[in-house]
């Protein structure tokens, strides 16, 4: 088992390679949108340039062409957990598109919001593969600028592995508004709710609410060889279980991180980031004490 991930994890970077590198002259930064849905979308808004920063765990909302390659480590009581995730987003004309594969590796107690519940022991294995789409519906932009605002709709798919951690398919229908103010500050935030399918006798829906506060800080505000942009963040991300044993369970985390935006290199853009992750509420406290995440992105 062991041996096979090394090969998925690659398989699956040659294949979003391929796939992203098939249409890269299809560029975002070229389309004037305007016209759909009934003229509700403004073209000066910026949802479609690059000022919505990548954000750590809270799902990315914005329009984007990159892959990611993320790792994130957990510790809670009596448990550990590792996950790598390998990600790719690419956006045709307004819509964005993303597939997410994540590896999980756990011992001790796994989280109650897992897909197997609670239980003792040890599992690892491929997550369930996510499917999401998103797109912008209503967007204003002051006269000035200052104030642009996107209001949008985002829809997941949980595609089960059939892995121990993997055995659930799931949906996930939200609401996202991404808010720029100025030219550098940003907030990003999805409301969800989720409801699973599978071997799950309780837990099987839950409201989740996400949070990213970012300030963009230019290089020419600073001078840090190679570096375009550095971008410190605060992240909430909670989530409520609305059925079984848990139901009104609340659990808020918190993410504080910086990411570095490099130059690009050939038709690439990368970035780097590090996060520390730390529990909020008594739910939180209850499933994690603290972890760290990095973060690399490619866009292009």
């Amino acid at each position: 088992m062991k041996t096979l991930v090394p090969a998925a994890m690659v398989l699956f970077v040659c294949l979003i390679c391929t796939f992203a590198l098939a249409d890269s002259d299809d560029s975002r930064d070229a389309y004037v949108p305007g016209k759909e849905l009934f003229g509700t979308l403004n073209y000066r808004s910026k949802y479609y340039s690059d000022s919505f920063p990548e954000p750590f765990r809270v799902e990315d909302t914005a329009i984007d062409n990159e892959l990611r390659f993320d790792w994130e480590h957990d510790e809670g009581n009596g448990s550990r957990a590792n996950t790598e995730v390998a990600e790719i987003q690419k956006s045709f004309s307004i819509v964005t598109f993303e597939i997410q594969a994540p590896y999980s590796s756990s011992t001790g107690l796994i989280a109650a919001d897992s897909d197997d519940g609670v239980a003792k022991g040890s599992s690892r294995g491929f997550s369930d593969v996510e499917l999401a789409a998103r797109l912008p519906v209503i967007q204003s932009v002051s006269k000035s600028g200052l104030i642009d605002n996107s209001l949008g709709f985002n829809l997941e798919a949980d595609i089960p592995t059939n892995s121990p951690v993997g055995k659930n398919a799931g949906i996930t229908p939200g609401i996202f508004d991404d808010l720029a103010i100025g030219d550098g500050f940003t907030i990003q935030s999805l409301f969800t709710f989720s409801h699973s399918f599978g071997t799950l006798q309780t837990g099987r829906a839950s409201f989740g609410y996400e949070l990213a506060f970012a300030y963009a800080i230019e290089d020419e505000d600073f001078k840090i060889p190679h570096v375009e942009r550095l971008i410190p963040s605060l992240e909430l991300l909670g989530i409520t279980a609305l059925d079984g044993i848990t139901s009104g369970h609340n659990a808020l985390t918190g993410t504080a991180g910086v990411r570095a935006e490099f130059k690009p290199v050939w038709k690439l853009q990368p970035s780097f980031g590090v996060g520390y992750i730390f529990p909020i509420d008594g739910g939180g406290r209850s499933e994690l004490h603290w972890g760290i995440i990095t973060s690399l992105t490619f866009e292009f």
